[in-house]
């Protein structure tokens, strides 16, 4: 069975370029200075959290949800 990581991978991006971050470096806040990079990192962190924890479900584990969702929708 292929994992769900292999397809997250595909298409969710581990770098954060749909996110807007307030803040710019040439502002005097230390806070808007730093914004941009530390949120990145955070994202890049989230991602590789999700992309571990889809490794342990498989496309074969979904198919199995929706067919017992039916099932049950039917008892």
């Amino acid at each position: 069975d292929t994992p769900l990581s292999n397809l997250f991978k595909l298409f969710a991006s581990s770098q954060s370029f749909g996110r807007i971050y307030t803040g710019t470096k040439e502002s005097d806040c230390k806070i808007s200075n730093e914004m941009s990079r530390v949120m990145s990192n955070y994202h890049r962190r989230e991602f590789e959290i999700i992309e571990k924890y889809y490794q342990n479900i498989s496309i074969g584990d979904i198919l199995n949800d929706i067919l017992m969702e039916g099932y049950n929708e039917k008892v």
